[in-house]
């Protein structure tokens, strides 16, 4: 049996989007092709890595490893993956820079059913749209031996359990826009219940969600290259780059890039269930 590999980012809340979206486009190509989908995760986390395990298995894996330093040379040693899919952020491009199938392909995930026959060799993927399934099975979790020899972040060790998935960072909710940006979409974050900030001192540093509309490839903020793990970034590029435009690099620091005319897109995100805290 063909087998598919996606990396499983942990996050304090909970799976990163980009594995998300990642494992609901390995389940469709699985389903299609009679493979399977494996998710890899770094690290022993305890009983919070249940969280992580119903989250997997939601978006579409049949098991999760938690593994050590050399976990996914191991997987491509015992499986031979056809297909390795990460997120498209600094641990994701990290883990795969010394494939030999590598670099990896990023792709904008814009919409259910990308337009791509299939994925590549090596994936890094962008989200740009909610995760398509929610199954409801048990996935199986194994370990490494090894798996203790991964540091973990501090958060992970803190008191009360990440959830599986949440799409947000928060309740508390900030914005970045360019100085002379429409009213009505100024309106329109304000209706969404978003405040002007900054990026030094954005919400998502401490739990929230910090919306960034930068047109295009555009320079983003100051410091947007040293993130901290607290929130979501929400970026909107706006209309003018197409999904299928390169991806720039700098958007593997933000959570979620969605495409479109930025008011069209904050009355989805108000109205749909991007406004809530979590799935």
């Amino acid at each position: 049996m063909a087998h598919i590999a996606v990396h499983l980012q942990r996050t304090p809340h909970g799976l990163h989007p980009a594995s998300a979206i990642a494992l609901c486009w390995a389940r469709d190509i699985a389903s299609n092709r009679g493979a399977s989908v494996t998710g890899i995760c770094r690290g022993d986390a305890g009983a919070n890595d249940q969280g992580l395990v119903e989250a997997a298995g939601r978006f579409g894996a049949d098991t999760v490893l938690f593994c050590g330093p050399q976990g996914l040379e191991n997987l491509r040693e015992r499986l031979n993956p056809v297909h390795v899919m990460v997120p498209y952020t600094a641990e994701g491009l990290g883990l795969v820079e010394q494939l030999p199938e590598g670099p990896p392909t990023a792709r904008w995930i814009d919409r259910r059913s990308p337009p791509y026959a299939t994925a590549d060799a090596v994936t890094a993927v962008v989200a740009g749209v909610l995760p398509w399934h929610r199954f409801d099975a048990d996935v199986e979790a194994e370990y490494e031996g090894n798996v203790d020899d991964i540091e973990l972040p501090a958060w992970v060790r803190e008191d009360g359990a990440p959830p599986p998935f949440q799409i947000s960072g928060g309740h508390a909710c900030g914005f970045i826009a360019p100085s002379g940006t429409d009213p009505l979409v100024l309106s329109a974050l304000e209706q969404l219940g978003a405040t002007e900030t900054t990026w030094a001192n954005g919400p998502h540093r401490e739990g929230g969600t910090t919306v960034l509309l930068e047109p295009g490839a555009a320079a983003l903020p100051e410091g947007f290259d040293a993130r901290s793990d607290g929130g979501r970034v929400l970026m909107l590029p706006g209309p003018e780059l197409s999904p299928d435009a390169a991806v720039p690099a700098a958007w593997a620091h933000a959570d979620w890039v969605l495409p479109g005319v930025w008011a069209d897109v904050l009355a989805s995100v108000r109205k749909g269930p991007w406004a809530q805290a979590s799935d």
